[in-house]
This record gives C-alpha cells, sequence and structure tokens, in this order.
C-alpha cells in the first residue's frame, strides 16, 4: 500500500536551507488529501515568516511511500 507524507524545504537567502516535514507527521492515503495539507502548511510557514521580517523561499510536496502496517 503506498502512502504520502508531506516534505518540504526552507530556504533563508544567503542563510541556509532547512528541510523539514509536517511537527507531527501524518500518514496521507489520497494524495489529493496530501497536497491540500502541503500547501497549507506551506502557506502557514510562509505567512509566519513574513511576518516577522525574515525573507524566505518555501517549497512543499508529498512524497509517497511503501506502507507494510505499523509492524512490518
Amino acid at each position: 500500500m503506498k502512502v504520502f507524507l508531506v516534505l518540504g524545504v526552507l530556504c533563508v537567502p544567503n542563510v541556509e536551507c532547512i528541510w523539514f516535514t509536517e511537527p507531527e507527521p501524518k500518514k496521507y492515503y489520497n494524495l489529493k488529501k496530501c497536497i491540500t495539507a502541503a500547501t497549507e502548511l506551506g502557506n502557514k510557514m510562509y505567512r509566519e515568516m513574513t511576518e516577522q521580517g525574515i525573507p524566505v523561499r518555501l517549497k512543499t510536496w508529498c512524497r509517497g511511500v511503501e506502507y507494510h502496517g505499523e509492524y512490518s
């Protein structure tokens, strides 16, 4: 079974780039729901950073991974 996870990268120009996942990663069984969650997370992070005056470049996406259950 394939599940989807939200991934992203946040870059502060001339400082560094940081790869991230959701604060409490969720498994999405539907790609469309994952993309919606990724977009919402990206928008929220972008808004918070720009409100603090931090210039930021941000990209979020979903990655499909094989999932074989909790105990595999």
